[in-house]
């Protein structure tokens, strides 16, 4: 399970894209979401070029998004991240978030 956080709080989000394929220049990545209880503040990321076989994360861009009031305990939330890079090159990836746990185990 990875955390996203508690009602109210504005968390960064951090990323990392692994290319297989040939180089990637200018990559983009967008994040997005259609869970009614989330709100991103930052959605978008300049990843700069990502050659092949290579791994960079968004830590100097990352995104931002806070969960709402009134989100419900235990709540997961569904992202889409769309990467794209010159060349026309552009995919959607999917990941989710867990959130706003009704119990934390110490």
């Amino acid at each position: 399970m990875t955390a996203f956080g508690e009602r109210g709080e504005n968390v960064e989000i951090l990323i990392s894209l692994n290319n297989l394929g040939e180089d990637a220049l200018n990559v983009t990545a967008t994040l997005s979401t259609t869970d009614t209880n989330v709100t991103i503040t930052d959605a978008t990321s300049a990843m700069g070029n990502i050659l092949f076989s290579t791994t960079v994360d968004n830590s100097t861009d990352v995104f931002a998004a806070t969960l709402g009031l009134t989100a419900p305990l235990d709540h997961t939330t569904d992202f889409t991240l769309t990467v794209t890079a010159d060349s026309g090159y552009s995919v959607e990836l999917g990941f989710t978030l867990d959130s706003n746990p009704s119990c934390i185990l110490l």
